[in-house]
């Protein structure tokens, strides 16, 4: 069993190449598993993609896809440290625990992407809204302003989602709102 362990850890690229097959796979394929986990806590204004409502068969080989190249990854990947160090047969056992906990921290870093998007392009919403109201001089209710934010929201990502733009739009408002907060910030600054 150990000379076929070596055997595999000689391939230490093939653990590289998991773990950034990894991170690609839980940012732009796997992240509405972390959407839905954000609806359960009680964000009720994230919105997931229509693909991943309309196929129950998808969604089961997504996640069975994201247990493998994690199981991938982290065998290869201590495979190859007991390769490098091969002091002891634990070796390989303490790699397979070190790189579970990487691999972890990882899939929960990269998953997080879109649902961090998702949470500033909501707040940034939220914002207009209630400038708006401001603006025309509004009693303001917060309960108004929130639902009226869900609605307006899930619409403009609805409508980037028909077609085809859901990636490119949530990152566009995001980043818009990161530019605004920075000009907001340096104008305060030189007040």
């Amino acid at each position: 069993m150990t000379s076929l362990i070596k055997m595999f850890g000689q391939c230490f690229w093939l653990g590289l190449l998991f773990w950034a097959g990894v991170f690609m796979w839980f940012r732009y394929v796997a992240y509405p598993i972390y959407l839905k986990k954000m609806i359960r806590s009680g964000k009720s204004w994230v919105y997931i993609p229509l693909w991943w409502n309309s196929d129950l068969r998808r969604q089961f080989w997504i996640k069975v896809i994201s247990v493998v190249l994690m199981v991938l990854a982290i065998f290869f990947s201590a495979s190859s440290l007991y390769w490098l160090l091969p002091f002891t047969p634990w070796v390989f056992l303490v790699g397979l625990v070190l790189f579970s906990l990487g691999g972890t921290f990882l899939a929960h870093y990269s998953i997080r992407y879109f649902g961090l998007l998702e949470s500033d392009c909501y707040f940034l919403e939220y914002r207009r809204q209630l400038l708006n109201d401001k603006k025309e001089g509004k009693k303001i209710k917060d309960a108004d302003i929130r639902n009226r934010t869900n609605w307006v929201f899930q619409a403009k990502l609805k409508r980037a989602d028909e077609h085809g733009h859901f990636h490119h739009y949530i990152a566009a408002v995001a980043k818009s709102q990161k530019r605004l907060e920075t000009l907001h910030a340096e104008a305060l600054h030189y007040d």
